[in-house]
């Protein structure tokens, strides 16, 4: 058996179908994934309007990962065929949800709890602010005519 390699182009299979993209059989007992984004030059709503289990699918192969997972362009094919210039599109890691956004004062994210005055006149410990970590509205002073007290953190 030999490997995929990065470059090359190859006739394959299309094994199976996700709504992220068609994993294609290049190689005998070796696949990879054409992502929806390298199936075509236009935006696709749906993988099925392209193709469906059991097509034949000419793709190039334009990487492979650390964990060895092959990435795979019918774009790159088209583009090719068309005279246009290809350019392999970064892969942009999944967002991560942890720290910042609402959240408790440690977090980093602001959170907007009732106001409380103590006799420091600072709003929640913590910094003298109303949101959590940066201080993201703080109050050092109670405020007088024609001010608010509030000033900006950024």
């Amino acid at each position: 058996m030999s490997n995929i390699e990065v470059g090359k182009t190859y006739n394959g299979t299309v094994k199976s179908v996700r709504n992220f993209g068609a994993f294609v059989e290049c190689v005998e007992g070796k696949e990879g994934l054409v992502h929806i984004s390298e199936l075509d030059n236009c935006r696709i709503d749906k993988i099925d309007d392209v193709c469906s289990v059991g097509d034949s699918m000419t793709v190039k192969c334009i990487g492979v990962d650390d964990q060895g997972r092959v990435r795979l362009s019918r774009r790159a094919i088209i583009c090719e065929e068309q005279g246009i210039p290809y350019e392999v599109r970064e892969v942009k890691p999944k967002r991560s949800f942890s720290g910042g956004g609402f959240g408790n004062r440690n977090s980093g994210g602001r959170s907007f709890g009732p106001r409380r005055f103590g006799s420091d006149n600072r709003g929640r410990e913590g910094g003298g602010s109303f949101g959590g970590g940066g201080g993201s509205f703080g109050r050092s002073r109670r405020p007088s005519s024609g001010d608010s007290g509030f000033s900006r953190g950024y």
